[in-house]
């Protein structure tokens, strides 16, 4: 998951799969961004945010936080 939200604010992503739906939302306010991800059982992600952090993440909700600017 790889979000590049360029000048907006915020984006929101459902991506129907064979194991579940995966979700994603991100906003960014005041120099600071935030991804909240949601990830179905049996699947793993890697989280690419836009301060150039790479995450992972199993299975559940995931918040991860970012520098923006």
């Amino acid at each position: 998951i790889r979000p590049m939200t360029g000048s907006l604010s915020w984006a929101s992503l459902k991506l129907p799969t064979i194991r579940g739906t995966v979700g994603m939302d991100v906003s960014k306010a005041g120099g600071r961004g935030t991804v909240t991800v949601t990830i179905p059982a049996n699947m793993t992600a890697e989280i690419w945010l836009e301060d150039g952090q790479i995450r992972t993440a199993g299975p559940g909700r995931h918040i991860f936080e970012f520098d923006s600017n």
